[in-house]
Parts: C-alpha cells; sequence; structure tokens
C-alpha cells in the first residue's frame, strides 16, 4: 500500500529540496545517499586512526616512564623537544650521558627528572632607551663616517643593543660615544 503523503524536505548531502513520500527519508537521491555514506565512513576511519595513534602513544609514554635508562629518542619523546635538542643536551652537559658506542647514548631517568625539576631562567630584560637618547642607523652613519658593515660588526662585537620603532633602528648614544671618542 503506497503513501499519499508528499512532504517538501532538505537533503542533508547536497542541500537542495525534494519531494519526500515518507518522513524519514534524509536525502534526495541514491547519489547522495551514496556520497553521505562514504563521508560517514570516511570520518570513522580517520577517527580510528586518530584514537589509535593517541593510545599507541600513551603506551609508549607510560612504558618510557617505568624505565631507568633511557634513549635519546625517548628523552625527547618524554621532554617534548626535538631528538636534535636532546643530542644538544647531552653534549653540552646539562644532562649527564652515558655513549656506549656509536648510536647507543643513554640518559638516566633521573637526569631528566632534575632537568625538569630545575628553575627556568628568567629572560634578561633589555633597558628602556629613549628615542632622544639615540641615534639611527642613518644618523650614525653619518655621525661616526663608517660604512654600515662596520656599524654592524662594532654593534656585535660589543654587545651594542638596538630596537626598531617604526620604520627606524635606534642605537643608544651613550654607548657609540663611548666606542668612537
Amino acid at each position: 500500500m503506497g503513501s499519499n503523503i508528499y512532504l517538501q524536505k532538505i537533503c542533508e548531502q547536497c542541500g537542495k529540496e525534494f519531494t519526500a513520500r515518507t518522513t524519514v527519508t534524509r536525502f534526495c537521491s541514491h547519489t547522495c545517499s551514496s556520497r553521505a555514506y562514504k563521508d560517514r565512513t570516511r570520518k570513522d576511519k580517520v577517527e580510528k586512526i586518530k584514537t589509535d595513534t593517541i593510545r599507541i602513544k600513551t603506551k609508549e609514554i607510560g612504558e618510557i616512564q617505568t624505565r631507568d635508562v633511557l634513549t635519546v629518542s625517548e628523552v625527547a619523546a618524554l621532554v617534548g623537544c626535538s631528538r636534535r635538542t636532546a643530542y644538544r643536551l647531552a653534549a653540552t652537559g646539562t644532562i649527564k650521558s652515558a655513549n656506549l658506542g656509536q648510536r647507543l647514548t643513554r640518559i638516566r631517568r633521573s637526569e631528566v627528572d632534575s632537568f625538569l625539576s630545575l628553575p627556568a631562567k628568567p629572560a634578561p630584560q633589555e633597558k628602556e632607551y629613549e628615542i632622544s637618547e639615540c641615534y639611527t642607523v642613518g644618523e650614525a652613519l653619518r655621525t661616526f663616517g663608517i660604512s654600515d658593515k662596520t656599524l654592524r660588526d662594532i654593534l656585535k662585537r660589543n654587545g651594542i643593543p638596538k630596537f626598531q620603532r617604526g620604520k627606524f633602528v635606534y642605537i643608544p648614544k651613550k654607548l657609540l660615544n663611548e666606542i668612537f671618542n
């Protein structure tokens, strides 16, 4: 027995208006129904992959936390940095490590914990200079009769700060005058 109901609905896939003969119809055609099914299965696959990845990562970190001796890759995963940074920390002695041979650098878990518990070093605050007490780069070049590269080298060699306000770069007059006078 057929239905005499005709309803105007909007397709959930393409957004077009269509006439439905049942109250549960969601799509205007077989094509839209197939596309919606493909989208739904694709989203399910992506979601499954994401959950698997998260599960594997948490499992790896859980295993890492139980070990006493770690590889550089494990330290990088635990700390949340790159392998290169972990190697640099080991090479500079920030974290004590033992090199058991080529590609066999090992680090104690206690070393990593003590490194992470160190207080963060505050960034050095730069002294604020008034613009009236500073030369622009162009003024400094004209005043002292030097080239751009020479000025750059002097600033770098003596650790003189420079700062930018708007389109001009400023250098403290006092520090430059001490060098040239």
